[in-house]
């Protein structure tokens, strides 16, 4: 009997994709207009938005790291980030950009980290779980003023966005290795040349292009699935199954927000629901980031050979956690759609919102910094 198992030949991984494939090709050439219209509206979405929102932030983050200043400065912020996350202080501009960028910003710092051996694998894998957001920008002015048209959302969704990503970072924490602790104090280690700065400007311009590129194609990639399978009334079949648990309005939206954040958040804002039951299905919409989101961050960490299973682990915690404490807080809050209603942000372009988001990050990180120091002195005490 065991010999039979044995001799049985499953299908493996690269089978499984080829198939899948084929079939997403035999989409398109059924439906060649819906390809083209979806192609198009992704390409013009990375063009407009997320390539000027990202760029400053990638070519930053690897000059950062280039320039030796993260190496010099992890040493300052080890007080503060292994006592609360059990990382190197170095993992604080994941942190810092993460958290003041968007999708998929955490997971490109830390595979510029694990390539320059600031932080293992292990601990990037715990890094990426709670590093990759939704921008402050994408949830103020799209989602919360543009979509739900209610802008003083914004600081609810906001806080439990957030707020839940840092809980998953303390959480995960116990699942640190204690012999980390002996590779986080050790000095870390430094390129005894650094290139001119042409030369450093050169190399983080190509690799920070290089990875908005990537991050173009899956967007494309991802927007053209997303079409095909509403198309071909898989979402239908989703949203059916969604709506035997009693969730029959918002069914097509969480059904379209699996695959995509921002096309079932935008399905979401055409919903006849109440404020106080479509905050919380965005808020949990934007903590599982949808499919595409995914598959950006794993591109992001695939040369670095960083796993993405806790990274998916957390997707799903934190979007069971997000339902609930908004729900909750909007019901305590007694909220309203009147009392939301007040004047829209104006709006900001892209690029101008990536510049002033860089520099939020850049004083949250020298912030870090800073606390670490007093952290120090007051030990030295």
């Amino acid at each position: 009997m065991n010999t039979k198992i044995n001799n049985l030949h499953l299908p493996n991984s690269s089978a499984i994709l080829g198939i899948l494939v084929a079939l997403f090709v035999a989409g398109m050439i059924a439906f060649p207009a819906t390809a083209f219209a979806a192609a198009r509206g992704g390409l013009s979405l990375w063009w407009q938005t997320v390539l000027p929102a990202l760029l400053p932030f990638f070519i930053a983050s690897e000059l950062l790291v280039a320039t030796n200043t993260m190496a010099k400065a992890g040493r300052a912020m080890q007080p503060l980030m292994w006592p609360l996350f059990r990382l190197p202080g170095a993992a604080a501009l994941a942190v810092a950009m993460g958290f003041c960028s968007g999708f998929p910003t955490g997971a490109a710092v830390t595979a510029s980290l694990v390539n320059n051996r600031l932080v293992s694998r292990p601990q990037a894998a715990r890094l990426i779980a709670f590093t990759n957001n939704a921008s402050p920008m994408y949830i103020m002015v799209t989602v919360a003023t543009g979509i739900l048209q209610t802008p003083a959302a914004a600081a609810l969704l906001l806080a439990v966005h957030y707020l839940g990503n840092i809980l998953i970072g303390l959480l995960l924490r116990f699942d640190a290795d204690p012999a980390d602790y002996r590779t986080a104090t050790a000095p870390p280690v430094q390129p005894t040349v650094i290139a001119p700065p042409g030369q450093l400007m050169k190399n983080a311009a190509s690799k920070a292009f290089a990875n908005v590129c990537l991050v173009g194609c899956y967007i494309v990639l991802f927007a053209v699935l997303a079409a095909l399978i509403n198309q071909t009334g898989f979402n239908g079949l989703i949203a059916k199954m969604l709506a035997a648990c009693g969730l029959e309005q918002a069914a097509n939206a969480l059904a379209r927000g699996f695959w995509e954040m921002t096309i079932g958040i935008e399905s979401l804002g055409g919903v006849n629901l109440p404020l106080y039951y479509k905050l919380p299905l965005a808020a949990s919409i934007l903590a599982w980031g949808g499919i595409s989101v995914q598959a950006q961050v794993a591109a992001m960490v695939a040369d670095s050979r960083v796993s993405c299973r806790t990274y998916l682990l957390a997707r799903l915690v934190h979007t069971v956690i997000s339902y609930p404490a908004v729900y909750i807080l909007t019901k305590k809050l007694v909220i309203g759609a009147a009392s939301f209603h007040i004047t829209p942000l104006p709006v900001i372009t892209p690029l101008l919102g990536g510049l002033l988001m860089l520099a939020v990050s850049l004083l949250f990180l020298a912030s870090l910094i800073g606390v670490g120091k007093i952290i120090c002195r007051l030990r030295l005490r």
